[in-house]
This record gives structure tokens, C-alpha cells and sequence, in this order.
């Protein structure tokens, strides 16, 4: 179990009031669940492949989250890689404001290699499938 501290110095701060504005407290609430994701995800780097299933987790679209995560500078996402981290959550657990690059590299070969343990997994089961019908 990981914890984060939400300060009121981020809480008020004038992304978040933009935020406040536009969403009240479904915002709050986003924001609060994305942290969660990311607490959990090594060095505090998620994935925007994971943003469908956070937003059917809360019962909120996809667009809802992506707005969230892109549009008020709480979030940061390196060009060029589907990953996506808040430079504030990263400093309240122990990590430096923006994670370097070998942490990047680590962070998107790691999908890369779970990405593909998953399609053999799904050839294996459609293989599977297939014989089955014959029979």
C-alpha cells in the first residue's frame, strides 16, 4: 500500500480551480482515482492504454478522463510515448519531478513486453478455440 498527501498548496492551486470549475467534484473525484492508478504503476508512470477501464471503473467515459489528464496541467505526457504522470504526485512519493529517460524506456518496454505475453496468450486461446469447434 502506497500513500500520496494532497496538499492544500495543490488543491488550490489555479489548475485545480480551473478544474473545480469546469467539472466540481466529479473532477476532485477523477483526480483522486487517477493518483490512485498511478501510485500503483512503477515510478508513478501510467499508461493512456489503461484510461478506458479507469474511466468503467468510475463509471464516467473515456473522453471525461482524457480531458482531465490533458487539458489542465496536472498531468504530463512525454512525446511520443503513451505514458502520462503528474509531476506533483511523482515529488510526494520520493521521485523527481519528471521521470528520466531510462525510466521512460523502462516504462514502455515493460508494455511492450506485457503487450505481447498478451497476444500470444490470445493466439493460444483462439488456437484453442478453433480445435475445439472441429471437434
Amino acid at each position: 500500500m502506497q500513500f500520496y498527501m494532497l496538499s492544500s498548496n495543490f488543491l488550490n492551486c489555479k489548475e485545480m480551480q480551473k478544474l473545480d470549475l469546469e467539472h466540481r467534484l466529479e473532477g476532485r473525484g477523477a483526480i483522486t482515482f487517477i493518483f490512485e492508478y498511478l501510485v500503483d504503476c512503477t515510478n508513478g508512470l501510467g499508461s493512456f492504454i489503461s484510461v478506458p477501464s479507469l474511466a468503467r471503473s468510475i463509471g464516467k467515459n473515456k473522453k471525461f478522463l482524457l480531458d482531465i489528464i490533458n487539458n489542465y496541467g496536472l498531468f504530463c505526457s512525454p512525446k511520443d510515448t503513451d505514458i502520462f504522470y503528474s509531476p506533483y504526485l511523482r515529488t510526494t512519493i520520493g521521485l523527481s519531478e519528471h521521470p528520466s529517460e531510462e525510466e521512460i524506456n523502462d516504462c514502455a518496454n515493460g508494455w511492450k513486453t506485457l503487450k505481447k505475453e498478451s497476444h500470444k496468450t490470445m493466439k493460444k486461446t483462439q488456437n484453442s478455440l478453433k480445435k475445439n469447434q472441429k471437434s
